[in-house]
């Protein structure tokens, strides 16, 4: 079965034919073609799994570091989620 009969399966079941996976959704982009910053945030905390709270403090610990801070956010979150 495709992904795309699965999606239709389950949308018919749901009622709803809008219904896709997470992974083909559209992602809003800025002017400049860049995905906005709000939806990055929200993939990177699906994706390792942390609420608000724990992402901030993650964040503020990226911040006060030396380095370039997604560079060290994103150290920081895979170290984080091997550890797990």
């Amino acid at each position: 079965m495709s992904l795309e009969e699965f999606v239709r399966r389950v949308a018919e079941r749901e009622g709803s034919r809008s219904a896709r996976p997470a992974s083909t959704r559209t992602v809003r982009l800025d002017p400049l073609g860049v995905p906005r910053p709000a939806a990055t945030k929200q993939r990177a905390k699906r994706f390792y799994g942390l609420r608000e709270k724990q992402f901030r403090r993650v964040f503020d610990r990226a911040r006060r570091s030396s380095g370039p801070i997604g560079d060290e956010l994103l150290t920081l979150l895979g170290r984080r989620s091997t550890t797990s």
